[in-house]
């Protein structure tokens, strides 16, 4: 497998039918995810069922045999490993199309294998710094709760908002800039900085975009697990046995089919950030040149070449000149350019017209 440059090189040219480095708005690019995801649903999502799917498994299998509180926490990390899973074979299946390279399950595992060890640092370092976080605030938020219900709830709201507006875009395009351009952690949240600033407006309503499909993906699996919970209930088994492997079996097909369009629209907005900050890529310029469409998707209509020959219907569509005027007409004694013809002998040939001086001019011999 050839090195692949990453996507903030000026000189990265694209292959794929669906420009990943491209100018968008939120709904545009949400469109991009959704066309990619739809386009490519074979092998996108047969490479991250075969590369997640086992660790999946292994989590339901750990909820069952493990009980509720050592099954819990194993499952809870498994899954967080499954996460991780998907998340690495979204960006090397990305990274594959973008570059026209075989997207087949084997391709997508060796360039997804390379990424599961930045990818799961830059995890831990954004948990740790979260967490180092989180501890100030909840005892600040504790101190305030003591003041009263109302001081709480705005402290709470205004918690969110930071988190919504300031933390939660840098931190997930972060992880697209591991992935796609090969930065490190401090490196990748610098350079997401430089592209946010300037552009937040466009950041956040992407992600209210993604929080809008996470809200929906999330009343999906409350009417689910909510059914499954009472049949638990009604077969006398509610923590265990076939009833939670079913439950988690519906939570991973909904649940990974989610992550996968969420992760795509954060490559697309990254995509598009790099396109405005940095400049438009050699294969963007090469594709407009070119004469392909915005979308990389077909070409413009070319125009005829001057050594082409002429149609029918070409003949018909081009504009007809007009005839000149009668006495433009050359005849044999009249050159049809009286300045060649002085040009060409030494006198002139007499003029008995005495008219004008210019063809169709106004002014008058004496």
């Amino acid at each position: 497998m050839p090195d692949l440059l990453p996507l903030s090189d000026p000189s990265f040219r694209e292959a794929g039918a669906i420009r990943v480095r491209e100018e968008r708005e939120p709904g545009a690019i949400l469109a991009a995810a959704l066309n990619l995801t739809t386009s490519e649903a074979r092998p996108l999502f047969t490479a991250v069922f075969a590369i997640a799917g086992p660790m999946v498994l292994l989590a339901a299998l750990a909820r069952i045999v493990g009980g509720e509180i050592a099954g819990g926490i194993a499952g809870s990390v498994l899954d967080v490993v499954a996460s991780l899973l998907s998340s690495a074979a979204v960006f090397g299946f990305v990274r594959l199309y973008a570059a026209g390279l075989p997207v087949e399950v084997g391709d997508v595992w060796d360039e997804a294998r390379a990424l599961i060890g930045p990818l799961a640092s830059y995890l831990l370092v954004v948990a740790a710094g979260l967490i180092a976080v989180m501890i100030p605030v909840v005892l600040v938020g504790a101190g305030l709760a003591g003041l009263g219900v109302g001081v709480a709830v705005v402290a709470g709201l205004a918690l969110f908002v930071l988190l919504f507006v300031y933390v939660i875009p840098p931190l997930s395009l972060g992880s697209v800039a591991v992935a796609l351009d090969g930065l490190g952690v401090g490196a990748a949240l610098a350079h997401v900085q430089d592209l946010i600033r300037g552009r937040r407006k466009l950041v956040v309503l992407t992600l209210l975009l993604v929080f809008a499909i996470a809200v929906f993906a999330i009343g999906i699996l409350s009417a689910v697990v909510g059914g499954l919970v009472v049949a638990g209930f009604a077969s006398g088994d509610p923590t265990g046995g076939p009833a939670t492997a079913l439950t988690s079996a519906v939570l991973t097909l909904v649940t990974i089919p989610v992550g996968v369009v969420s992760s795509l629209v954060w490559v697309f907005l990254y995509g598009s950030l790099v396109d405005v900050v940095e400049g438009a890529s050699l294969g963007s310029d090469l594709d407009r040149l070119a004469g392909t469409d915005l979308l990389g998707v077909g070409r413009r209509p070319e125009a005829p070449r001057a050594d082409a020959p002429h149609t029918d219907s070409m003949r018909d569509a081009a504009p007809r000149a007009e005839a000149p005027p009668e006495d433009f007409r050359p005849t044999a004694d009249r050159p049809s350019d009286d300045l060649g013809t002085i040009l060409d002998d030494d006198e002139a040939p007499p003029n008995d017209d005495r008219s004008g001086g210019f063809r169709g001019g106004g002014f008058q011999n004496p």
